[in-house]
């Protein structure tokens, strides 16, 4: 299809991005820097696309660097009492892809007050949430004028991981083989992406009723709730529809009711202990819904109308893939519709709220 929004160009420069980012050794140098031996526990503070990533990469960091992670919204953040944690053993990490977000620069100066380590993630150097930081580490993503992140949201969870990784390294939680392992995997994962891109693509291609979808409902699990909470925003960003998610484990304990002829599921179905019980929503489902969707990541080839299939990585659950699926089908659909992905809604209503520091 013909490309029209700018938000394809963001897409299609990811996989040379992330690539990229596996070359560099700016997340050594940090850690480098700080004192990781301490680390027990890590505070994300973040909003939108930001905070997604810290929910998928969540049990990635007390796997692999032995350390426990909670995720806040800077309205959360203000409200809870950092007396009760250990100044000298959390890490606040803040993230903002544009370094502007008023609650997160807040949610610093908070942190530094009660003498708290700060280290940003944000792709600004210069901008308000770096300079109230101890420590920052850039996206590297460069600019992205779009409303919904592509290639922001990819990075910065790459970076994560990244960051995870040699905290673990540091704190001898994991040893030399197991890290060049798991990063010979991230590395195949980067590399499927321009097929993933296509797969949707060609996908979508057959299924463009998918556009005429009023709302939606996506089911993940383990890291992919995470994704599931991505796929929410980025499709509901861009076609500007109502739309949930939830955990599979909870899926039955009353999402499932509100489930009939007008609905349609995406399902993040991956090779582990959950995918029976996928397999079960599918075939209960398949004929009680308007459409279903799995994005399933699996190494047997299992061809199915319904299904958009991608290669299964244990370590990080795919979750870099899953994503690319995603922010493909949240760009085309609307330009089915004859509309940009990336038009306003309400723009004005961030200015009225100060999201952004001026």
């Amino acid at each position: 299809m013909e490309s029209k929004s700018i938000m394809w160009k963001y897409i299609e420069e990811t996989p040379s991005i992330l690539e990229n980012i596996i070359k560099n050794n700016d997340i050594k140098e940090i850690v480098y820097e700080i004192e990781a031996e301490k680390i027990k526990d890590i505070i994300f503070v973040a909003s939108g696309s930001s905070l997604n990533v810290c929910y998928i990469s969540k049990h990635f960091y007390e796997k692999y660097s032995n350390i426990t992670t909670r995720q806040y919204t800077p309205q959360e953040f203000e409200e809870i009492n950092l007396s009760l944690f250990n100044s000298d053993s959390t890490m606040i990490v803040a993230i903002s892809q544009t370094g502007t977000s008023t609650g997160t620069v807040n949610s610093i100066l908070k942190a530094k007050k009660h003498h708290f380590k700060v280290l940003a993630l944000s792709e600004n150097i210069t901008s308000p949430v770096c300079k109230e930081s101890d420590y920052f580490i850039r996206f590297d993503c460069g600019q992205e004028y779009s409303n919904a992140k592509t290639k922001g949201y990819s990075s910065s969870l790459l970076k994560l991981y990244l960051l995870a990784l040699e905290l673990g390294l540091k704190k001898k939680v994991i040893e030399d083989n197991l890290y060049n392992e798991i990063i010979d995997e991230i590395k195949l994962s980067i590399e499927d992406i321009k097929c993933n891109i296509n797969t949707t693509i060609h996908w979508l291609e057959h299924n463009r009723e998918w556009a005429k979808i009023d709302h939606f409902l996506i089911i993940g699990h383990g890291s992919n709730l995470g994704t599931a909470m991505e796929g929410m925003l980025k499709i509901t960003e861009t076609l500007c529809i109502p739309a949930t998610f939830c955990d599979i484990g909870e899926f039955s304990h009353g999402f499932h009711r509100m489930i009939d002829h007008h609905s349609n599921l995406i399902l993040l179905k991956t090779s582990d202990d959950k995918f029976n019980e996928y397999e079960n929503i599918e075939k209960y489902f398949k004929d009680k819904v308007n459409h279903i969707l799995v994005i399933e990541a699996n190494n047997e080839n299992d061809f199915d109308d319904n299904k958009i299939q991608i290669n299964y990585y244990p370590y990080t659950q795919s979750s870099i893939n899953i994503s690319i699926c995603i922010q493909v089908i949240a760009i085309y659909i609307p330009e089915i519709l004859g509309l940009d992905p990336n038009r306003q809604a309400n723009d004005s209503f961030t200015k009225l709220v100060k999201t952004r520091v001026e």
